[in-house]
């Protein structure tokens, strides 16, 4: 079936499950060559959206790293970024705010976006991790991005992109909020650092 599929595959809309999309995937792919990128040893902006304690778990493994700054920002608005400056992981978590004051979703989303952006712009950041989809949505559309290069999986399950921001590439991985060990995003940095891509299952 994948081999009458795939001749077909970059001009027909296939519909179906993600096992079935998971074994087209590798049979197009059968052969070609592992995606790679150059370690990265400058700062790494990880974007925290996600409300599930997974994601919760995993800041604070994250937060025990050498140089790691977590920057709580209520409702998405992140007002302090005291200590960055020699920091090789940076943290901008969503949390509710002090007074309890509700705030739309997608705006929380649109603002943490905004504000993870913008310390990467400042500091020269060339890779970016977003915990949830909603909020790597709305980084992507506050970007003003329009297209992102697909490199291939960083560790199974948590795929790792690339997009033009103010002239240069930036590296974006994405993980669903609830997915992963409570150590994932320790192990996302040490692939970033390593430039050891876990393609296997």
């Amino acid at each position: 079936m994948y081999a009458k599929a795939a001749p077909h595959a970059g001009q027909t809309l296939l519909v179906g499950s993600a096992g079935l999309g998971g074994e087209l995937a590798g049979h197009l792919s059968a052969g070609t060559s592992r995606a790679t990128f150059d370690a990265f040893s400058g700062p790494i902006v990880f974007v925290v959206g996600s409300r599930a304690t997974r994601s919760r778990e995993q800041v604070e493994q994250l937060r025990k790293q050498n140089a790691t700054v977590v920057l709580e920002a209520p409702n998405g608005i992140a007002e302090h970024a005291a200590g960055t400056a020699d920091a090789h992981q940076i943290v901008l978590l969503a949390v509710e705010d002090a007074s309890g004051a509700g705030a739309d979703a997608v705006d929380v989303a649109h603002r943490l976006g905004a504000a993870g952006l913008e310390i990467a712009d400042r500091i020269g950041a060339d890779a970016m991790v977003v915990t949830g989809g909603d909020t790597a949505i709305a980084l992507l559309e506050v970007s003003g991005c329009s297209v992102i290069d697909v490199c291939g999986n960083l560790m199974p399950g948590i795929p790792f992109s690339s997009f033009e921001r103010n002239g240069r590439r930036v590296y974006l991985v994405t993980k669903a909020g609830g997915f992963g060990a409570a150590d994932t995003l320790v192990d996302v940095v040490r692939c970033l650092r390593t430039g050891a891509v876990v393609n296997e299952g």
